[in-house]
């Protein structure tokens, strides 16, 4: 059988949270993405904590789209404080969120378990805060 489209399936793997810029670590979310695929996709697990920190991603941006997924477990919905410029949303899965390039942004998650999806526009991250 021919595998003319292997190279279409990509394989995920580990990444810290604190690879991207203006990101911290924070012990309860596993974060995934894949070295090769064309555009920056990153796979976050959430499992339900009682001690967020307030904030553990910085207001950025970046020059292209920006697509975020939220998606509960069963048992529990995933709620996150989505900041759009100088606007604060919270978020009850299932949400998708777009922002729009150049739009400062945030997402922090506030409560539940579940995956927190995100789509930049590129395959090459990079990220902004609004001073540049």
């Amino acid at each position: 059988m021919s595998q003319k489209y292997k190279n279409y399936i990509q394989s995920l793997k580990p990444s810290k949270l604190s690879s991207v810029d203006y990101h911290e670590d924070m012990s309860g979310i596993e974060r995934f993405v894949s070295e090769d695929f064309p555009l920056h996709v990153a796979v976050h697990k959430i499992k339900e904590r009682a001690d967020v920190p307030q904030k553990y991603v910085e207001l950025h941006q970046h020059d292209v789209l920006e697509i975020n997924i939220i998606l509960g477990s069963d048992d529990k919905p995933l709620k996150y404080n989505i900041q759009l410029g100088d606007e604060n949303y919270t978020v009850q899965s299932p949400a998708i969120i777009r922002i729009p390039a150049n739009l400062s942004h945030s997402a922090n998650l506030i409560i539940g378990s579940g995956t927190f999806i995100s789509i930049v526009m590129t395959k090459d991250y990079h990220a902004f805060s609004e001073d540049k």
